[in-house]
């Protein structure tokens, strides 16, 4: 019996871990998620302090409950459950069979100081509505753009899903060596569309050269961005065409740099995107010393709700710093160089130029390159660039290499310091964001939501 009792116990432990690892990952509701796992591990560690052979039954049914919240959890915390739930105008009902389950589960093994109140109940509800309501909010205002005026849930949910489904295509499918995909082939913009910038005599390059100033159909201001020679590329279609439909899909985005489509030129490959007149943000915020903080704060806003859009598809951007945003000539923020960005359930991969990206890398990954990166990694260099924002200054100066990094960040737990004037709202993200412990740090809706409500408190002013 003993050994019985003690494997129905590991199951439990099993589970619990799941259930952490699922909230500690959410893209949305993450407090209610939080709030679900701790009451679960109260539960799970009084647990100890019963007499477990008389409640066998009783434990069994402890089971089912964590298995459901589990089910819940991981259901509220990604895109395409959370909207099938509310298409299907479920997610309320669902919520409260969870937790009534979970409170039925807890009564029957007698763990009465876990039991909740009529005043916890209402707390848990009343913060149930709160997340559900930033949630959908959010996400009617990053897809506005992806959805059609007059659009009801139903078919809302349906160009969702479609989106999701050309992503997941892309990354689960294998070429072979000279097939191109669909995604690739129908991203081919002729040749003769692609002209010469007429303003200036000699051609206006950045990155070293990388990026040059183009005109396509004579109308739109590109940059044409080399990715190298296609001989050269190991199985082309599958190294571009993940990132071929990350940027199709993410275009739709009006905080994320628009993709034009690729060319094909003399054996080399490029990417035709949107051409931001003001360049990246690192280099704008040195030459515009003393930017007003109505500014910062539409900025922030704008950076986090093409962090927000990414998130929602999950996609992870992997290298969020100030040198990926791009100011257009209205001075709009925009995310870009996706060369990195991957589908959340894609393999993680070892971190690759980390000379350039160390400053901004959260402590997790930074102390272990290997470690899996999250979603909660991009809301940890977000919370830097917050930083930059702030102080108009570099992360971190005073270090030159990435093993003092390491000890000051991961071990020491030190961060930027605080910029005089700042508002507590805007303090409290980069403290939020840049949390050593990544289940504590907030989803990219949350954040959004309340920069969003900075900004609009405080309109911009040209």
């Amino acid at each position: 019996m003993a050994g019985v009792i003690v494997d129905v116990i590991s199951i439990v432990d099993i589970v619990f871990r799941e259930i952490c690892e699922l909230s500690e990952k959410a893209g949305h509701n993450k407090k209610v998620c939080r709030r679900l796992t701790e009451r679960i591990r109260v539960a799970t560690k009084n647990l100890r302090n019963i007499r477990i052979e008389e409640n066998d039954t009783a434990l069994k049914n402890y089971i089912k409950a964590l298995e459901d919240a589990k089910d819940f959890i991981k259901d509220i915390s990604e895109a395409s459950t959370l909207m099938r739930l509310i298409k299907a105008r479920k997610i309320e009902t669902d919520y409260k069979d969870v937790t009534e389950e979970l409170d039925n589960a807890i009564a029957q093994l007698g763990l009465n100081q876990c039991t909740r109140t009529q005043q916890n109940i209402e707390e848990d509800l009343k913060l149930f509505h709160s997340e559900i309501k930033t949630s959908l909010s959010v996400i009617e205002e990053v897809n506005k753009h992806v959805w059609e005026k007059g659009m009801n849930i139903e078919e809302k949910v349906d160009r969702i899903e479609k989106k999701l489904d050309c992503i997941n295509q892309a990354n689960n499918s294998v070429y072979k060596e000279g097939e191109m995909s669909s995604n690739l082939e129908n991203s081919k913009i002729p040749d003769s569309r692609i002209s010469h910038c007429e303003e200036s005599d000699e051609e206006i390059t950045r990155g070293g050269g990388q990026i040059v100033k183009k005109t396509l159909c004579g109308v739109y201001t590109v940059a044409q961005k080399e990715i190298g020679h296609i001989g050269s590329l190991p199985r082309p279609s599958n190294v571009i065409e993940k990132q071929v439909a990350i940027l199709t899909e993410l275009k739709s985005c009006e905080n994320i740099i628009t993709f034009y489509g690729t060319v094909q030129r003399s054996g080399k490959l490029y990417i035709i995107s949107e051409w931001a007149e003001e360049g990246d943000l690192c280099q704008y915020l040195k030459r515009n010393k003393n930017l007003d903080w109505n500014f910062k704060y539409r900025i922030a806003s704008e950076i986090a709700s093409g962090l927000a859009f990414c998130h929602f598809y999950n996609i992870l951007h992997h290298d969020i710093r100030s040198h990926n945003i791009l100011l257009t000539a209205r001075k709009t923020a925009k995310l870009s160089n996706f060369n990195s960005a991957r589908k959340e359930t894609d393999e993680s991969t070892q971190v690759k130029d980390i000379t350039h990206r160390y400053r901004w890398l959260a402590p997790e990954k930074l102390s272990d390159h290997n470690s899996e990166y999250t979603k909660q990694c991009d809301i940890y260099s977000f919370g830097i660039v917050l930083w930059e924002l702030a102080s108009q200054q570099e992360p971190f100066a005073d270090v030159t290499v990435a093993k003092e990094l390491i000890e000051k960040v991961s071990v020491n737990k030190e961060r930027p310091p605080n910029v005089p004037d700042t508002n507590p709202t805007y303090q409290k993200m980069m403290n939020d964001a840049w949390h050593p412990k990544a289940l504590k740090r907030p989803t990219a809706d949350n954040i959004f939501k309340e920069l969003n409500k900075l900004a609009n408190n405080r309109p911009f002013e040209s």
